[in-house]
């Protein structure tokens, strides 16, 4: 079963420095009028799991969803609190890409980052290549059709007009 480590974006601290306590939480889905902003399973920070552990039963999001509090940011003196780091990631391919991430003092970190999480939420899961791969078929299946309706000579002049227009397209693309 293929493993992932879940993010650890603290602060890297002076030798005998105090290590802030760290979290990642993966989502489950959001809290929108309870105290706590998000219902979701905790990780311990830079903890190797089983990807399969990232989505345990068919009631979790298909694309696992995490928030990290990464400790914070050491500004604080005196009566001036130090600013909170979050950062909410999203897994993908095997591997953890950062949607967003935010410094705050106090409660409104979750304000911020509520919306990015119903949006990555209600994001229908999109396969590409199997788009891709229907458009392609239904391209080749029309060609064909209409290529068998032509003699050798007019097959031949369709494929090279074909040709020219397919290259002058991906030539188009590529600039």
């Amino acid at each position: 079963m293929p493993t992932t480590q879940i993010p650890r974006s603290a602060l890297e601290l002076k030798p005998g420095a105090r290590r802030c306590a760290t979290y990642a939480q993966l989502i489950r889905n959001v809290n929108r009028h309870g105290p706590i902003p998000f219902d979701g399973r905790f990780f311990k920070t830079g903890s190797r799991v089983e990807e399969s552990d990232l989505r345990p039963d068919p009631e979790w999001p298909e694309t696992p969803l995490l928030i990290e509090y990464a400790g914070n940011d050491r500004s604080g003196r005196g009566h001036r609190r130090a600013n909170d780091i979050h950062v909410l990631w999203k897994f993908e391919h095997h591997e953890w890409i950062e949607i967003d991430r935010i410094t705050s003092q106090g409660p409104e970190w979750w304000h911020h980052l509520q919306p990015a999480v119903l949006r990555e939420l209600a994001a229908p899961l999109v396969n590409l290549a199997e788009l891709a791969g229907k458009a392609t078929d239904r391209i080749l299946d029309m060609l064909d059709r209409e290529l068998d309706v032509l003699e050798d000579d007019g097959r031949k002049r369709v494929m090279s007009f074909l040709y020219d227009q397919f290259t002058a397209r991906m030539t188009n693309l590529a600039a």
